[in-house]
């Protein structure tokens, strides 16, 4: 299965995140409730933004890094300025596309760290799925790490948005038989 090591990636990413910034035992349910509710605003108002068509609104919930990462069945981007770019390209080529969500589960890892899966649809795909890992850094909850795949896709496949690949380039497609 061709993500099987993405996943292992992601969950090593999270995992680490987690350890780094303190476990959620020393949260209560009332600090978990609340945790979960402020992601749920910040993915909100990101996909507010995507709907909108405001590149700038929408890479604004994003870690502004060299570390942040996102990948898809198109590509894996590393660092702020690579993923701005996309954005922005995709905003002013695709300024049509809407999308539509549903966040599926949130798991608070620690104080600082979630991470939220969230189903989807958008005007050129019936079925998206996005998770995506938030640190709060200097009092905001922003995406540090976001995974996003829709069904039927073959890798490698360019996105939308690029007539070529941009930052690291599509990702090589797992060929093993199994």
């Amino acid at each position: 299965m061709r993500s099987m090591p993405l996943m292992s990636v992601v969950a090593t990413a999270v995992a680490v995140a987690a350890c780094q910034t303190g476990g959620t035992a020393e949260l209560t349910d009332g600090q978990r409730t609340e945790i979960t509710a402020q992601v749920g605003q910040v993915i909100d108002s990101l996909f507010a933004a995507m709907n909108a068509g405001d590149a700038d609104a929408i890479t604004s919930h994003y870690r502004r890094s060299d570390d942040l990462m996102q990948v898809t069945v198109a590509q894996t981007l590393t660092g702020w300025e690579k993923l701005a770019a996309v954005t922005k390209q995709f905003s002013t080529q695709h300024p049509d596309v809407k999308f539509e969500l549903r966040i599926v589960q949130t798991q608070v890892l620690a104080p600082k760290v979630a991470a939220v899966t969230i189903a989807g649809s958008a005007t050129t795909s019936e079925f998206l799925m996005w998770t995506d890992v938030l640190v709060r850094q200097d009092g905001r909850w922003v995406i540090t790490l976001e995974h996003e795949s829709w069904p039927g896709a073959r890798a490698p496949v360019t996105h939308p948005a690029m007539e070529a690949p941009l930052g690291a380039g599509p990702a090589q497609p797992d060929t093993t038989v199994r």
